[in-house]
């Protein structure tokens, strides 16, 4: 009975599908402005180091779950966690002009299929995150509609970042979310994650069997939340 239970363990470990490698498509969170890091460490009568960490859950790679945008909707601690994880597929737009707005013909006739995790890579110039190609109002409803699964890029921002900083420094405008946020409203009113931040996405370009995976943090009501992004290659 035990060699049977044994046998039939070691088949399902060795059908288990593990991936070829794992790349690790999320930054390094560091102290500055908007995280701190406080250490609490003994020394006796063991070494024993801790942290008291605050930090901004729009910060670096993370989620944007439904009540980012709208009071009372769902947060990150109760989004499905198979939202989460889902087929890559990777576009490259990094030869798009600075500040323009990828449309909806940039994403059409490009193989995206219902459920996909659509990885834009838009190459941010370092310093410079508010001029870098970003997702328009129509390519979000587009990709919406299919419907995606997620998306995901390497902007701090899926959205215009002039539109963030200038939200930023004068308080909002008077708009509608659906017309200041166009891209987001798209995503996030139909429960579809939306992930800021990324890094590394070159290494899966030519990937051809790359499934995308980022669980958040759990907080309660989170508004937002750091993630672990990585993509499996198989």
């Amino acid at each position: 009975m035990r060699a049977a239970a044994l046998l039939l363990l070691t088949g399902c470990v060795a059908a288990t599908p593990l991936p070829k490698r794992v790349i690790d498509l999320t930054r390094t969170m560091k102290p500055d402005k908007a995280n701190k890091f406080e250490p609490v460490v003994f020394e006796h009568p063991i070494y024993l180091a801790m942290s008291n960490i605050t930090f901004f859950n729009h910060a670096g790679t993370h989620y944007d779950p439904p009540n980012h945008i709208t009071r009372g909707a769902m947060g990150a601690d109760i989004a499905p966690l198979q939202s989460f994880i889902g087929p890559a597929r990777v576009l490259d737009f990094r030869t798009k002009p600075r500040e323009a707005a990828l449309g909806r013909a940039d994403f059409e006739g490009r193989g995206i299929r219902p459920g996909d995790v659509v990885i834009a890579l838009v190459g941010c110039p370092k310093g410079a995150p508010s001029h870098c190609p970003y997702l328009g109002g129509d390519a979000a409803r587009y990709l919406a509609s299919i419907p995606i699964r997620a998306f995901a890029t390497d902007n701090w921002t899926s959205g215009n970042g002039a539109t963030f900083k200038r939200f930023f420094e004068k308080g909002g405008e008077d708009s509608t979310t659906e017309a200041f946020l166009p891209e987001h409203h798209a995503f996030l009113s139909r429960g579809i994650p939306n992930f800021e931040g990324l890094t590394n996405i070159e290494s899966l370009l030519g990937e051809k069997n790359a499934v995308f995976v980022a669980f958040p943090i759990k907080l309660e009501n989170g508004n937002g939340a750091p993630v672990r992004a990585a993509a499996l290659i198989y």
